[in-house]
């Protein structure tokens, strides 16, 4: 394969003097005579092309009262720094300057939409009009189209994938990549699929470059193929650069050839690396590493033959002279057991991060997506451990995807949250600030499940203590972990001198939920048990009348003075407030139904609190509030019977004896509180004096 390196260009200045001398003398040997009106055809190299109509039975002479045309002979200092040739690329005998000419009429210009090229030559020659003349890279790129110079494997109604403009020179005036085919060739079949054989060229101010120099390595039935990879500043000099591949096949294998095109010293140069070259069956991928702001290209090629072989991936770098190979890593495994040695030997063999990220992605064991890996120095040893969800790829998919794992590699193995695969919920992982105390961040492993409304989140909060990886989110107390919630979102924050962990969620996207309070959770870690340790339910600001009355029977059967009197104020706050909303789980029940219910039952649970300590004064106050309010009802007998006996007995466990016994005459006493959906508590005759 040619390379632009310690070669001439292929079409230069001079040369196109020395070709328009050519055609000019051909023209005037072949001057149409009078029944010949077709003029001769005049191609130059310069970017517009002037013309003056004259007399056309008079012969085009020198003149010094029209414009002209002018050719120069090429000097050994170029005119242009950006495109400039080195002295090295120079001819040895310099060519006789060409006489002034005076341009062709227009009537004889024939445009260059009108003389499409056939041959390959031809092609090399109107490329380069095209760009001088200022034709747009769209117009030559419907041309070409049209013309069948362009394949259908390359999809060329995408127009940057078989032609692209990129400013190589960096001289704000894009050079032209053009890819195409052999005309009226078919397809030939390779392992990537299959390919048209055919050219490249690189169209600059200076030349047209081609790929293959040499037509007849395209043209007798050799089956090769170039194709632009990126166009992307791979050497970091703030210009772009192109990284085009040369595929040539046969029925089972290919050879792939790399050019890095950028410009060197004044002039187009290769500069990839000669050992990016002839690589069997290659796939190349080009990655940015955002940490380092490097780019790599990573070529997956087969090493050996047949079975016996292996696949390797070999990473590429600009290296301040050319692209130039960095490291080799072997293939990922394709089993499970095996991906953990691999992945741990990366880690200690001090690999990039985001190289073995792209490498996992490629072999299938890792998925896009966001919060999918993590790093970060979790024991402050300068090293950073890994984590990544990792998915078996072998595995059926289900619901939520294929079974997931978390994985965190660290100086001691590689830890997994669970010992197989899940089945179920969707894996995300981050880095979180710290909450043991310990001055290191954690890993934040978050499990969704959804059902058919809502969504619940687990964390797993993954961190270093007493030198080893553990995982400190609590269990609860009748199995399952406690730091779970639905529709939740999660914030550190201090919270009494302390780094806590924080989750707020809760709500229920079912209806048959009914309307249920959100919440924050409220979680600190101690070291006594080496785990995060709930302390704290902070409840929402609400405006349903069934969440103040929930959040009063919690407060009221505390033991707490302090916190027996919030509980009475939200028992009175119930009964009395009419900017609460009602709500009944049971939508056929009438208008004032909701709280009607929610209004006994708070003035009989204020009797039962207040007999608590003895007050009867408060007790019989809201007896009487009963009585007039709701006379009769299951509820209001039963408050009677227990002031009754309380009266006569003085003991609050026979008063309560004696109101279950009025209640138990009844089916469901407490009205709508019974049920007010699956998120809320049911609330029955045995809540109403515990």
């Amino acid at each position: 394969m040619p390379t632009f390196r310690d070669t001439q260009p292929r079409i230069t200045l001079w040369k196109h003097a020395f070709l328009i001398l050519l055609i000019l003398i051909l023209a005037g040997c072949n001057m149409p005579t009078e029944a010949t009106l077709e003029p001769p055809l005049v191609i130059t190299p310069s970017a517009e092309i002037t013309t003056e109509p004259t007399t056309p039975d008079v012969q085009p002479t020198a003149t010094n009262a029209e414009p002209t045309a002018i050719v120069d002979a090429p000097t050994a200092e170029p005119t242009n720094a950006a495109t400039a040739i080195p002295p090295t690329a120079l001819p040895t005998e310099m060519p006789t300057a060409l006489p002034t000419l005076t341009p062709i009429p227009s009537p004889t210009t024939v445009p260059l939409s009108e003389r499409m090229p056939t041959t390959f030559d031809e092609l090399e020659l109107w490329l380069l009009e095209a760009r001088l003349s200022g034709m747009a890279a769209t117009e030559a790129h419907q041309l070409l189209n049209a013309a069948g110079w362009l394949a259908p494997e390359e999809r060329p109604s995408e127009f940057a994938f078989d032609f692209q403009e990129i400013d190589l020179s960096g001289d704000a005036r894009a050079e032209w990549l053009v890819v195409v085919k052999v005309k009226d060739s078919a397809p030939f079949s390779t392992p990537r699929g299959e390919k048209y054989a055919g050219n490249m060229y690189v169209v600059a101010d200076d030349a047209v470059r081609a790929w293959f120099d040499n037509v007849a390595d395209i043209t007798n039935g050799l089956t090769q193929r170039p194709q632009i990879l990126t166009t992307n500043d791979l050497t970091g000099d703030g210009i772009q650069d192109a990284l085009v591949e040369g595929l040539g096949c046969g029925a089972n294998t290919c050879y792939g050839k790399y050019q890095l095109l950028t410009y060197h010293l004044g002039y187009l140069d290769d500069l990839a690396s000669a050992e990016m070259q002839d690589k069997q069956n290659p796939h190349p991928e080009v990655r940015f590493n955002p940490d380092t702001g490097v780019w790599r290209v990573e070529l997956s090629v087969w090493k050996g033959s047949g079975i016996d072989g292996v696949r390797e991936t070999e990473i590429y770098a600009w290296n301040g002279s050319e692209l130039a190979h960095v490291e080799t890593l072997t293939e990922v495994p394709d089993d499970v057991d095996s991906l953990r040695g691999w992945i741990y030997g990366q880690w200690q063999s001090g690999a990039d991060f985001a190289e073995v990220q792209g490498h996992l992605r490629d072999a299938g064991w890792l998925l896009e997506g966001d919060n999918l890996v993590a790093a970060a120095d979790l024991n402050n040893n300068t090293l950073q451990e890994w984590a990544f969800v990792i998915v078996d790829k072998h595995a059926q998919p289900g619901v939520f995807g294929y079974p997931s794992n978390v994985w965190v590699v660290n100086p001691l193995n590689v830890y997994s949250i669970v010992p197989e695969f899940m089945q179920e919920g969707a894996w995300t992982v981050q880095v979180m600030p710290d909450v043991t105390g310990d001055g290191a961040p954690e890993f934040l492993a978050i499990e969704e499940i959804c059902g058919a409304h809502t969504c619940y989140q687990t964390y797993f909060i993954l961190a270093y203590h007493n030198n080893q990886l553990i995982n400190v989110a609590p269990m609860a107390d009748g199995g399952g972990w406690s730091m779970q919630n639905s529709y939740s979102d999660w914030r550190v924050e201090d919270f009494g001198g302390s780094p806590a962990f924080l989750i707020h969620g809760g709500a229920i996207g079912s209806v048959g939920a009914g309307i249920v309070r959100t919440v924050t959770d409220v979680f600190v870690f101690s070291a006594e048990n080496s785990q995060m340790n709930h302390v704290e339910t902070i409840l929402d600001e609400t405006n349903w009348r069934h969440h103040l009355l929930y959040e009063a029977n919690d407060k009221s059967r505390s033991g707490h003075a302090a916190t027996i009197e919030t509980g009475i104020a939200l028992y009175e706050r119930v009964i009395e407030d009419d900017t609460l909303e009602d709500y009944s789980h049971f939508f056929e029940v009438g208008e004032d139904v909701p709280r009607n219910d929610m209004n006994q039952y708070a003035a009989f649970r204020l009797i039962h609190t207040w007999l608590r300590p003895g007050d009867t004064t408060n007790a019989n106050n809201w007896l009487s509030y009963l009585q007039t309010n709701y006379a009769g009802t299951p509820i209001t007998l039963a408050a009677t019977a227990m002031m009754d006996e309380h009266a006569i007995s003085t003991s609050l466990d026979a008063a309560c004896g004696a109101a279950q016994t009025v209640l138990a005459g009844y089916d469901e006493p407490t009205g709508v509180l019974i049920d007010m959906g699956y998120g809320n508590p049911s609330l029955g005759a045995d809540s109403l004096c515990p």
